[in-house]
């Protein structure tokens, strides 16, 4: 089974990897308070790019918690089963 990679990388060029089969995340509301929240990110999750809230990210394998960061902001960019964040 094809996994996730989660890659974060901070603002010193710090890099983490993680193979997972799900992320879960959450978005920053809009300048309008619209389209905030949690969101969960799976294999063959379209290409995207996500203003992330001050918060953790999970990463799960197998239903099982591989990952919990502590709160962060910045961006995340998806692409072929990538989740790359770029911490602020």
């Amino acid at each position: 089974m094809e996994l996730l990679t989660l890659k974060i990388i901070d603002i010193e060029g710090k890099e983490s990897v993680t193979s997972c089969d799900s992320v879960r995340l959450c978005c920053k509301e809009s300048p309008n308070n619209k389209n905030g929240g949690n969101m969960g990110i799976r294999k063959g999750h379209i290409k995207s790019t996500i203003a992330l809230d001050v918060a953790p990210i999970k990463a799960y394998l197998n239903n099982e918690l591989v990952l919990e960061t502590a709160p962060l902001s910045g961006v995340a960019l998806v692409e072929n089963n990538v989740i790359l964040v770029l911490k602020d």
